[in-house]
């Protein structure tokens, strides 16, 4: 069985524990978009657990979860959460994998983030952390991915501060790297999760444009981030909660004026 979980407004509707909830049956959880977000908080025997880029299925020691093509990695907020998970007592090592396809957010892409909104007339209030940069990089056909690592025509083109970051994580993340679409071929016969990121009406396609995340976050996404086709989707989830709530910029019609 493969099952997608998407928001279903604009994000933050509890996808985290439904996520979580379901993990328990699935043998792979797969997240497909997005980066270093808000993420989800999962809550377990009264800890609590604030994952941005890492699949909230690792929380269970028997399960192996993977960052899809379609997201967006920061390589320093990635070790710091794995950093925070062995610490709290979960060993997540040779169970996070991540698709060579990834793209990886560079130091400089944060500040760039803000600045390009703040140049903005009508801001869309980013998060600031370098994913639109880093995703309109990938747009360009200018962007590192994971496959990138060890291609040194490709390395050769960076220097300085980018260079002595990415030397600093680089055999780390080629350790964790696989072809996910191999992956999921292989997997093909296991009940796996798909976990998204944000919510529907905030997808780069579908959502209200432009005041939108830069990745895939409807459920189409699972299949473009992640190596499969679309009939390969057993199950949709939409999650929604009854008070609806966006973050940052843009039109809400259920929005509050104080008029």
């Amino acid at each position: 069985m493969k099952v997608v979980v998407i928001g279903a407004q604009w994000g933050d509707e509890g996808k985290g524990k439904i996520v979580d909830y379901l993990a328990e049956d699935a043998k792979y959880v797969v997240r497909y978009a997005g980066g270093p977000n808000a993420g989800h908080t999962i809550v377990v025997d009264g800890k609590q657990f604030a994952l941005h880029q890492v699949p909230s299925g690792i929380l269970y020691p028997n399960k192996s979860v993977f960052l899809g093509a379609g997201m967006v990695i920061d390589p320093e907020a990635l070790f710091n959460e794995l950093q925070m998970l062995k610490d709290n007592g979960i060993d997540w090592e040779g169970r996070v994998f991540i698709s060579d396809r990834a793209h990886i957010i560079l130091p400089g892409y944060r500040q760039m983030d803000k600045d390009r909104d703040a140049s903005r007339k009508r801001p869309i209030g980013t998060t600031g952390r370098g994913i639109g940069i880093a995703y309109s990089e990938k747009a360009h056909r200018d962007g590192l991915r994971l496959a990138d690592l060890d291609w040194p025509e490709k390395m050769a083109e960076y220097d300085g501060e980018n260079l002595a970051y990415l030397n600093k994580y680089k055999d780390k993340l080629i350790e964790m790297r696989v072809d996910l679409t191999a992956k999921m071929y292989e997997y093909r016969n296991e009940n796996i999760l798909f976990e998204g990121a944000q919510g529907a009406m905030l997808d780069i396609d579908s959502g209200t444009y432009p005041y939108v995340s830069s990745g895939a976050s409807c459920s189409a996404g699972a299949a473009t981030g992640c190596g499969i086709g679309p009939k390969d989707l057993d199950k949709i989830l939409g999650v929604f909660k009854a008070y609806q709530t966006r973050v940052g910029n843009g039109p809400m019609p259920t929005e509050f004026n104080n008029e």
